[in-house]
């Protein structure tokens, strides 16, 4: 009894079959990657774009050589979006401090007395999270505009 193999045109079609399966598989499953990816990354946009820029420090007010101990700060909120956990924190040349200050809806403006500092502080800045996820933040150091001597 001779047994022969399967023909040359059966084992071609076959094997063409088996590569086009393979290839769609694949192709479904990188279109569905590209689609999840893509929308991703436009939410941590959309989300980034509307908190850009969001808590801006409207004036820090030092204490002069022979004055008081107390920083003033003054900050608002000009995005459209709350803002929480928010920390105010001082540098001077020896440490920074962190006083957690409130949360902040759209527009809102606060000030904030903070006592025990001296004139060298040499930097504030005011960081929080926009729309629960997104770290916020301002600067004013001696060399800004927003700051002022009192």
């Amino acid at each position: 009894m001779i047994m022969k193999g399967i023909s040359t045109l059966i084992a071609t079609v076959l094997l063409i079959a088996f590569a086009v399966a393979v290839a769609g598989i694949i192709s479904i499953w990188s279109t569905s990657l590209t689609s999840t990816q893509t929308k991703q990354i436009g939410n941590q946009s959309k989300g980034q774009t509307v908190c850009a820029r969001a808590i801006v420090i409207d004036d820090v007010k030092v204490p002069s050589l022979g004055g008081g101990q107390y920083l003033n700060v003054t900050y608002h909120n000009v995005g459209d979006q709350s803002i929480s956990g928010v920390y105010i924190d001082i540098r001077n040349r020896s440490a920074i401090n962190s006083t957690k200050a409130t949360s902040l809806g759209p527009g809102d403006i606060t000030f904030v007395s903070i006592g025990g500092q001296s004139n060298q502080t040499d930097l504030v800045r005011v960081r929080g999270l926009c729309a629960s996820s997104i770290v916020v933040s301002d600067e004013c150091a001696p060399s800004d505009l927003c700051w002022k001597y009192g």
